[in-house]
């Protein structure tokens, strides 16, 4: 007899793998790794400006982005998304910044050459490092301030309610900030083009690197939001392992049989740092 055990992942996958439905996200962007060839959620290509750089290691993998301004050079895009406005967003992300630059993004649901379109997460006070979600280019919601360093940022915002998240966690010090607020003002459209590691053309790239980014037009609630922070990792559908015994009469009766317990203290994020 076999059982079935579903364990969290508490490292980035070096392959493609689904996103675990029982966070009831539908992935409208999945980046995972130094630029791979296919966005993980639907298969389109991405395009991989010649200035950005891999921050290897299995696992750890990520992108890295020099600054300045966010032309093709720096910046990793892929056309074909949405071009409709939308009243939810979630994003999950796993980034270093460096805590300097202009209005850097870490990922963009609208990206290439128009600006005051879409939705974004990054910074919103000009200084490179108030994290928050921007709406439509113009209406930046709270933001939490950080110093350089690598974080798991999860925001999440509905407009019916107006709820909203901005939560970072400092993969360093394990400090965790925390920023909400209520908006119900509207989001607009995008132009379909998603773009990683910068926004538009008249504001900087992000400086440093990108290890995760994922975007959904869906609503997560806080309490799942924190769970993530804690193990950006388990977004993705859990490592099944089969557990064997033997059903005869003299076998050892299966007492039970669970995933493992993710905490604060328990995960340690294994990514890269470049430099």
């Amino acid at each position: 007899m076999s059982v079935a055990l579903r364990v969290p992942r508490t490292e980035q996958p070096a392959y493609r793998v689904r996103i675990d439905p029982v966070w009831r996200l539908r992935p409208e962007l999945v980046f995972v790794g130094s630029a791979p060839a296919v966005d993980w959620a639907n298969d389109t290509p991405w395009t991989r400006g010649a200035a950005v750089t891999s921050a290897p290691g299995v696992p750890g993998m990520g992108a890295g982005f020099p600054g300045g301004l966010g032309t093709a050079g720096n910046v990793i895009t892929r056309g074909g998304g949405d071009t409709s406005a939308q009243t939810k967003v979630t994003f999950v992300a796993v980034a270093r910044i460096s805590a300097s630059g202009y209005y850097p993004t870490i990922v963009s649901l609208k990206g290439g050459n128009t600006t005051n379109q879409g939705l974004y997460l990054g910074d919103t006070g000009g200084t490179g490092k108030n994290i928050g979600v921007i709406k439509g280019g113009v209406v930046a919601l709270n933001a939490v301030t950080l110093a350089a360093g690598t974080y798991v940022f999860v925001a999440s915002h509905r407009q019916d309610t107006g709820e909203y998240y901005m939560l970072a966690r400092n993969l360093a010090t394990g400090r965790i900030s925390v920023a909400t607020q209520t908006n119900t003002s509207a989001s607009t459209g995008g132009n379909g083009t998603y773009a990683i590691g910068a926004s538009r053309p008249d504001t900087a790239a992000l400086n440093g690197a990108v290890y995760l980014a994922f975007a959904s037009f869906d609503f997560l609630p806080r309490a799942a939001g924190q769970r993530l922070l804690l193990n950006p990792w388990q977004l993705f559908a859990p490592i099944e392992r089969r557990s064997w015994a033997s059903v005869g009469a003299s076998a050892p009766a299966l007492i039970a049989a669970s995933a493992i317990n993710v905490t604060s203290t328990s995960f340690r994020p294994r990514v890269t740092f470049t430099r």
